[in-house]
């Protein structure tokens, strides 16, 4: 797409997402960063630049931000409910019956706790994926410090004063930004 066509000499990104799941996002926050390397990409938001869709955005060339957005959420959570007393309450017992070379499988099963070692194999999951979106927004916005990295949003013109963004301007100023960096 506009990647390769020569007739586009830069990329806008207007951006606005809370985030969301992990699947792919490293992936593609590397096709933003390869493209940002071939042309100007821009991430704007007006609205949210969160989670995943900062991890996208902090591989561009710039990132923009109205005052008001909110941007960051740099953190990753995995939220697990233990419905083991509901059961119990309902008179329901759950047992479960797996290999004894597999203790971590069927963690969380509905009805039943965590065992310790559930609960820290999937901490330390957790743990990794967060330490590969801390180190993608060290890598391309340098001037964002540790401190902005623990799971907080800040509004556009606050992440402009910390790092995770460039610049506060509009949309229709992006764009001109963008064209003017093409040319």
């Amino acid at each position: 797409g506009a990647l390769n066509d020569p007739d586009c000499k830069g990329i806008a990104l207007d951006i606005d997402s809370p985030g969301g799941t992990v699947g792919g996002v490293p992936e593609l926050g590397a096709l933003v960063a390869a493209a940002a390397e071939q042309k100007p990409v821009m991430a704007y938001t007006a609205g949210q630049m969160c989670s995943a869709a900062y991890w996208l955005g902090c591989a561009a060339t710039e990132i923009v931000a109205a005052s008001s957005a909110e941007v960051g959420s740099i953190g990753v959570y995995m939220p697990w409910a233990d419905q083991s007393a509901r059961y119990a309450a309902a008179g329901v017992k759950v047992d479960l019956i797996k290999s004894e070379q597999s203790p971590l499988k069927a963690a969380g099963f509905p009805g039943t706790s965590l065992t310790d070692a559930q609960r820290a194999d999937l901490q330390a999951g957790v743990d990794h994926i967060y330490s590969k979106f801390s180190a993608a927004v060290s890598r391309n916005r340098p001037k964002a410090g540790r401190e902005t990295m623990q799971g907080q949003t800040f509004f556009g013109d606050q992440s402009a004063a910390n790092g995770l963004a460039d610049s506060i301007a509009s949309l229709d100023q992006t764009i001109r930004d963008v064209e003017r960096l093409a040319n």
